[in-house]
């Protein structure tokens, strides 16, 4: 499915493997540490108008219908929005144009602990709740320094390139 070429993105490939992670262990709370201060921002609240919820879908099970999808014009807008950005941009910048995301990371090394960014990720198509489906959900993530200036964009959604 994907190659890796360099050592670069064998890391990114790993730092992305351990926010997928990170994203089960802080859904079922598994982890105290991970549940303190530098626990993720995951959203709660969904804006208006986002989620294409009825009582049928509901009804439905998990597989049939996605737990989060955004309606066609707000896809294409954010398609539109993600355009715009440039890689340098700071993180107010970004979140100014595209809103409030739906999570937010603080990545740290393993070894001594010290936090080296931070990965920002909006969803286009979420299908599940508690965890993250690679293969299924459609997401674009950010990657921040210390900083808080984007180094680089990982998309898992159709019409949008990754940037280095």
């Amino acid at each position: 499915m994907y190659r890796i070429y360099s050592w670069g993105n064998r890391c990114e490939a790993l730092a992305l493997t351990a926010l997928t992670c990170m994203t089960l262990v802080s859904c079922y709370g598994a982890d105290g540490i991970l549940a303190s201060q530098d626990a993720p921002q995951v959203r709660e609240d969904v804006p208006k108008g986002s989620i294409e919820e009825s009582s049928k879908s509901r009804m439905t099970s998990e597989r049939a219908q996605p737990y989060f999808r955004l309606t066609e014009p707000q896809k294409a807008s954010l398609i539109e929005d993600l355009k715009k950005i440039q890689l340098g941009d700071s993180r107010q910048q970004v979140e100014e144009l595209l809103g409030r995301p739906w999570s937010d990371h603080l990545v740290r090394t393993k070894e001594k602990n010290k936090p080296i960014g931070f990965f920002v990720t909006y969803y286009v198509v979420k299908w599940s709740k508690e965890s993250v489906n690679e293969k299924m959900d459609q997401f674009v993530l950010f990657r921040f320094d210390n900083g808080e200036k984007l180094q680089k964009i990982i998309s898992h959604v159709p019409g949008v390139t990754n940037r280095p």
